[in-house]
């Protein structure tokens, strides 16, 4: 294991790589930690699970945690079988440091930003685990999803391109 003020600094480090390096989408099935990494795609559930691996890779101590409050996306973004959030905590120097990976720097307004050791959350509603249940997965990769899936991507992409102009404009 690394040195306690190494570990912070290197989870993070670690998290801003996946946080950055992934842009968010909606793939059109959820396969393995490393399909997201060449993929260079992933929502948050895969981009959680590609931290935690890549954590893990690393000596650190990892948990998942499942919420049910998908940031600032509107509701109609968010339909009630799909409104749960996943992100990770890492066991450093005794307590459990928050590391969400989901925005990257492009949609971080729209899905409201999070920084290391912060997070939105009710304990109520939060569910923490040490693998991601498999039926996440079945549910993601349920076909009846795909025209969600597709709209998402559409409105993230004309977002991306909205943002592009505004900068170029600027």
């Amino acid at each position: 294991m690394l040195l306690n003020n190494q570990s912070r600094v290197g989870a993070i480090q670690i998290y801003e790589s996946v946080k950055e390096g992934i842009l968010y989408s909606l793939p059109l099935s959820w396969r393995t930690p490393e399909y997201t990494w060449h993929s260079k795609r992933g929502h948050c559930g895969a981009k959680a699970e590609l931290l935690a691996a890549r954590l893990r890779e690393h000596g650190y101590t990892v948990r998942y945690v499942v919420g049910y409050r998908v940031g600032g996306l509107p509701r109609f973004l968010r339909p009630a079988f799909l409104d749960c959030h996943i992100w990770c905590q890492v066991l450093v120097d005794g307590e459990w440091l928050v590391l969400d990976p989901t925005p990257d720097r492009v949609i971080a307004q729209l899905c409201e930003d999070t920084e290391p050791g912060t997070h939105q959350y009710r304990p109520d509603y939060i569910e923490r685990m040490d693998s991601i249940s498999p039926w996440y997965k079945d549910v993601y990769n349920s076909p009846l999803i795909l025209p969600y899936k597709l709209f998402v991507n559409a409105a993230l992409t004309l977002y991306r391109l909205w943002k592009k102009i505004r900068v170029v404009n600027h």
